[in-house]
């Protein structure tokens, strides 16, 4: 058998070792020189852990055939993003929603309710249902009804139903929070305090009610808290502050909060802030990174995975008044006019594709382009493309900070 070395291989070095990490695999080896040989006894090892292939394989096609196989696989969850209006009562400066007055009706809802229970005789085991806007809790009273009547037919098929919300936390209740029982909160900062306010403008102290729902909701329920930061040229090094804000929060539980790092985009060309580069942001979350970790949170080394985009493969759908799906929750065009998912989950056949100029980079297993938004916008790289080595070497110097 001849062999060929992984095109997923990334070589470095650190103090003066120098080390191979397959990205394909996440295998990670010390080398007694800058490269390896392939020859006995140490053939056996290099394949089991994807340092080599064979000779003939061809690995991007071969991981596209992955993907498409196990983004194609039966559906048993569906995510259902749901715009229960489009108003909202913050302007914040980067929202790229028309805010119009078009909210989630009562005939709207009920025509939900029946495709979830066409969902569920179709195979769906469980919906995850995501309330967004604008600001959903504006059409509170919606929100109340889908999630009584969702909650009714689950219960009747003997199915799932789990409930999330994305919102700014201005009308969020402590009567809400422990009546709903959602599964999690989104909520985001935009800097600390001060910028905040400048990006998230907005009738109240919105850093401030940001941090005392946070409080509520721990203390009120079992719900997560998934918590987006995000990072533009301009805010990028407030964020450590915020970080210390939010780990300090009474009952602060590190188990039960998320942190997400995000890119902020300009949507608008007066947008009051400047977008970071690639590789600004690669800087700039690696480290927000670092900050989250001196609390005492664990970092993940980067793996592999095969979900691309659930909005792009029919796992996931966003639909607005009217029943219009749009093409996901961070692009608000239209994609149905009146959409039936029961037909559309079992007519979508999903294929990826990846860019030419994707197809030789060596951390394309961590990426594999999943984002649809970015496909449509022009590519994106991710952070690892960047910072890989920093990760990497952090990993080896500090073994304890990391979860396997």
């Amino acid at each position: 058998m001849r062999y060929k070395k992984s095109k997923f291989n990334y070589f470095f070095g650190f103090k003066g070792d120098y080390y191979v990490y397959n990205t394909n695999t996440s295998a990670l080896a010390q080398l007694e020189t800058e490269d390896f040989e392939i020859e006995d006894p140490y053939v056996g090892p290099l394949f089991d852990n994807g340092y080599i292939v064979e000779q003939d394989k061809d690995e991007v096609k071969d991981l596209i055939q992955n993907i498409n196989t196990y983004a194609n696989l039966p559906k048993k969850e569906l995510d259902i993003t749901i715009i229960l209006t489009e108003m909202c009562n913050f302007r914040c400066v980067y929202c790229y929603q028309t805010k119009n007055v078009h909210t989630f009706s009562k005939e709207d809802a009920d025509n939900l309710i029946n495709q979830a229970n066409a969902l569920y005789e179709k195979g769906i085991e469980v919906l995850n249902i995501h309330y967004f806007g604008g600001e959903p809790l504006l059409n509170v009273d919606m929100l109340r009804y889908l999630d009584i009547e969702l909650k009714k037919v689950a219960e009747s098929k003997n199915k799932g139903y789990r409930s999330y919300i994305t919102t700014n936390g201005s009308m969020l209740t402590k009567d809400l929070i422990k009546e709903i029982g959602f599964d999690t909160f989104y909520l985001t900062f935009d800097g600390n305090r001060d910028w905040q306010n400048k990006l998230k403008v907005s009738p109240i102290d919105s850093y401030e009610n940001n941090l005392k729902i946070i409080e509520a909701i721990l203390s009120l329920s079992q719900s997560n808290i998934n918590i987006r930061l995000n990072v533009c040229k301009e805010n990028q090094d407030s964020f450590v502050e915020t970080i210390q804000d939010i780990v300090s929060v009474k009952g602060y539980d590190k188990e039960r909060i998320k942190f997400e790092i995000s890119p902020l985009k300009k949507f608008t060309a007066n947008a009051r802030f400047e977008e970071l580069s690639p590789r600004e942001y690669a800087k700039a979350h690696w480290k927000l990174e670092q900050a989250l970790k001196e609390t005492g949170i664990k970092l993940f080394l980067p793996k592999p995975f095969l979900q691309p985009c659930k909005y792009i493969t029919g796992n996931a759908f966003c639909i607005g008044p009217s029943m219009k799906s749009c093409y996901c929750s961070s692009d608000d065009t239209v994609i149905h006019e009146k959409v039936d998912l029961a037909k559309c989950i079992c007519d979508k056949r999903y294929e990826h594709q990846l860019p030419e100029e994707c197809l030789e980079c060596n951390v394309m297993p961590l990426c594999i382009h999943s984002c649809g938004l970015l496909k449509k916008d022009g590519a994106a790289c991710i952070p690892e493309k960047f910072i890989l080595k920093e990760i990497l070497c952090d990993f080896l110097e500090y073994p304890e900070t990391w979860k396997e």
